[in-house]
């Protein structure tokens, strides 16, 4: 998910998430999420990989960036150390 609008991004991977969380709620023993982020702000990425961390199994990002922020930048390096140490993998939308 890649919007112009970021602030509506990060709402609309919240929501979806909420939804995520409630719907494997109902067999968690079956049922496996995947969460949704949006990586324009960084810190609430990591606040969202931190909320849906145990009802979630991964995560979900964009699967180019923009080019003011290439996977190699550090904008992401709080993110990459919050998934690795929840153990959470990280898998690209395509």
């Amino acid at each position: 998910m890649s919007l112009d609008d970021h602030e509506l991004e990060a709402v609309c991977a919240r929501v979806y998430n909420d939804w995520l969380i409630d719907y494997c709620s109902a067999a968690p023993e079956r049922l496996i999420g995947i969460a949704m982020l949006s990586m324009y702000d960084i810190d609430g990425a990591v606040n969202e990989l931190e909320r849906c961390a145990k009802p979630a199994c991964a995560l979900v990002i964009w699967q180019v960036p923009p080019p003011e922020l290439p996977f190699s930048s550090s904008h992401y390096d709080k993110f990459w150390a919050t998934s690795q140490d929840l153990e959470m993998p990280v898998n690209l939308h395509i």
